[in-house]
């Protein structure tokens, strides 16, 4: 009898004999079929999650020149972080250091050297290494304003002080004289000097309002620089109900247009000739909703912005003994951010608080070979506008200008004092500007892509570290963040299971029980 049914089972004929016997061994058994009746042991097709992005072209380094490319090679070659990475992040400490100093003009046109950047890496990819030493002068240099700011602030306090006191007895003498009543206009004055600007040049997370109040208040060429990018884009700011006006008053910024600032607490004011820079470094999925939001697009920000979304470089850095510290490259690099640092920019000439912070930059026109090749580049994209370029013209009507931004850092790097930008500065700049075309067609293919669809991949690489069957139990408690809750392991494993990427199966252990429900790799 007992002979006849394990016969029944192992033949098949039975799939209720069967998996009484799979149950009573302790197997883990395979669902022979889903709720909707679905032969789950046998291979299914695959379905691609997401659609295939385009592989990136290589950074064009040579086009950097020997400061800026010199140290992205030697930050390349130390942390072993992608070229790109690297490339992006000279840049962006590039146009700090040098949109106080210069515009371009051509026709009449007046363009700042503001440079707004982001770059799209995962975690691991070192972000962080980089722009610590890619900032580092620029942060010293600012933690020396702050220690001359607080000496500064204590003097002026206590020279008030003094002031004060003299102004008192010079009020109460019985017989004041004319020259007493001199000295008390001239103490008077004393008091209404002008603050020392806040020393604050670069930040991480600012609200828009606080940025406005410094750039008023304090140095007139600032950036917003951030390795962790996710606390700009998912803070205050970035909220539902500020990101109008956060990013309407960035691409503000980009453009060197006025700032308007009127609030009934602190009255009216407008702000003429500030400029920021900014790069945001940020992970695929935080990066995603700034790419793929509408709002970001239509205001034209994402257009102002040079992304890139280099390939990883985890699994090929093999540690290297190299010191950063010695490189003569960075070394090069650092004493120029620090020159243009160091070197006080043209600004109005007033007393006001506002316009004493107000720059004047001096104007870089193109010379004849520079602006043969802006002219051909112009008619280009508008021509490939119309085809090559039909999804992308967002950030094809805006390519002429990144040109112009490039060639004149480029040209403020390599000579703080020149007035002309050369055709060799203008060729770099094309060739910077036609790699940023490619990103831009990568980085629209990614913000296209189903938000579900890239956190089902990340579930799925994480059950093929596995290399096992994994409960939804272990799902939801250990595995990626976004699938934590049992209703959204749920959601995602269905997904996985209708691509054809898992199956369901029985009798998973976790943590020394047994669990009913779980998943495998399909064959």
């Amino acid at each position: 009898m007992t002979s006849n049914k394990n016969n029944a089972a192992n033949s098949g004929s039975s799939p209720f004999l069967k998996s009484v016997f799979n149950k009573l061994r302790g197997r883990r058994r395979p669902l022979s079929e889903t709720k909707n009746g679905a032969d789950t042991s046998k291979r299914r097709e695959k379905k691609p999650l997401q659609r295939e992005i385009p592989p990136a072209d290589a950074f064009p380094i040579d086009a950097l020149g020997p400061v800026l490319g010199g140290a992205a090679r030697a930050l390349q070659n130390g942390i072993q972080a992608p070229m790109a990475l690297c490339g992006n992040t000279v840049l962006a400490v590039a146009h700090l250091a040098a949109q106080a100093h210069a515009d371009v003009l051509v026709d009449g046109r007046v363009t700042p050297l503001s440079g707004f950047f982001l770059t799209v890496a995962g975690s691991g990819e070192r972000k962080s290494a980089v722009d610590s030493v890619a900032l580092k002068e620029i942060r010293e240099f600012e933690k020396r304003l702050q220690e001359a700011y607080s000496l500064a602030t204590r003097v002026r306090g206590s020279d008030r002080d003094n002031d004060l006191k003299s102004r008192k007895s010079v009020g109460t003498a019985a017989n004041a004289s004319a020259e007493g009543s001199d000295r008390t206009k001239e103490l008077a004055s004393a008091t209404s000097e002008l603050p020392p600007l806040s020393p604050i040049i670069i930040c991480e997370e600012p609200t828009f309002e606080g940025l406005v109040k410094n750039l008023a208040v304090g140095y007139p060429s600032q950036g917003l620089f951030s390795d962790e990018g996710g606390r700009f884009l998912s803070g205050y700011s970035m909220g539902s109900e500020n990101i109008t006006a956060t990013l309407a008053g960035l691409c503000k910024l980009w453009d060197g247009k006025a700032l308007d600032r009127v609030r009934a607490g602190d009255g009216a004011l407008k702000l003429y000739g500030r400029r920021l820079s900014f790069h945001l470094m940020a992970q695929p999925d935080v990066a995603s909703t700034l790419m793929g939001n509408s709002k970001a697009e239509d205001q034209g920000f994402l257009s102002r912005c040079l992304v890139t979304m280099p390939p990883s470089t985890i699994g090929s850095r093999m540690y290297r003994p190299v010191d950063l510290k010695t490189s003569p490259e960075l070394g090069r690099f650092h004493s120029c951010i620090l020159g243009l640092l160091q070197r006080a920019p043209k600004v109005e000439d007033a007393t006001d608080l506002f316009r004493r912070a107000q720059l004047s930059p001096k104007s870089l026109t193109l010379n004849d070979g520079a602006k043969a090749v802006y002219v051909d580049f112009h008619n280009y994209v508008e021509n490939a506008m119309v085809d090559k370029l039909r999804e992308l013209r967002g950030f094809a009507n805006k390519a002429p200008e990144h040109l112009l931004r490039l060639a004149g850092t480029l040209c403020i790097i390599e000579n703080i004092d020149a007035l002309e930008i050369s055709q060799a500065h203008a060729e770099c700049a094309r060739a910077l500007v036609e790699f940023y075309l490619g990103e831009a067609r990568r980085v629209n293919e990614m913000a296209k892509q189903d938000p579900d669809l890239r956190t089902a991949q990340k579930l799925l690489d994480w059950i093929q570290e596995k290399a096992r069957a994994v409960s939804l139990v272990e799902i939801y408690t250990n595995g990626p963040q976004p699938v934590r809750n049992v209703k959204r392991a749920r959601h995602f494993t269905r997904i996985l299971f209708e691509h054809g990427y898992l199956n369901p199966v029985k009798n998973v252990e976790f943590r020394g029980v047994q669990r009913d429900e779980g998943w495998e790799i399909a064959p």
